[in-house]
């Protein structure tokens, strides 16, 4: 019978003298351990930062619309409206042309791809729509509060100055 030691191995063809090189039961037991206890530290982490994410993005959309639908208005001086629907968690930009065809819809959904949040609250004086004159002007303020998961951006639309900001 011939002994190999680890000194005839023959690096550039691992099987051509019968020594193979392996991981050890113990090795990768360290390994997957290592693994698992990084997966846990970091899976909550990255939760937390997509819901920030798609809140923070969401939440743009939402200012872009508004100033959107203020310059429309302005544009063809004659009024649009932004409606909110909480419990659909989407809006409306009412008289809005939607790819150039003024009889499709422009609904906006945020309880879909990309943003995955609903709107908590939209709160407009009383109601869910606010309706900006042929001048741009909107006829009130309010607020839309954005959630996913455990965080929330906060909306404010301010009636004088027509300007919309995140909190």
């Amino acid at each position: 019978m011939v002994m190999i030691s680890p000194h005839d191995y023959d690096h550039r063809n691992p099987g051509a003298n019968g020594w193979c090189p392996a991981f050890s039961l113990l090795e990768i037991i360290v390994v997957l351990s290592i693994v698992t206890i990084l997966s846990a530290v970091i899976m909550p982490w990255y939760a937390g930062a997509l819901a920030r994410y798609r809140n923070d993005a969401a939440a743009r959309r939402v200012v872009a619309d508004l100033e959107r639908v203020s310059k429309e208005a302005m544009n063809t001086s004659t009024s649009h409206a932004l409606t909110f629907d909480v419990s659909g968690d989407n809006y409306r930009l009412v008289n809005i042309k939607r790819f150039g065809q003024k009889n499709l819809a422009n609904i906006v959904e945020l309880s879909g791809e990309p943003y995955y949040t609903t709107i908590v609250t939209a709160e407009f004086e009383g109601g869910d729509t606010v309706v900006f004159d042929g001048y741009g002007n909107p006829d009130k303020g309010g607020s839309v509060v954005i959630g996913f998961g455990s965080t929330q951006k906060i909306i404010v639309f301010d009636k004088l100055s027509a300007k919309a900001t995140i909190h």
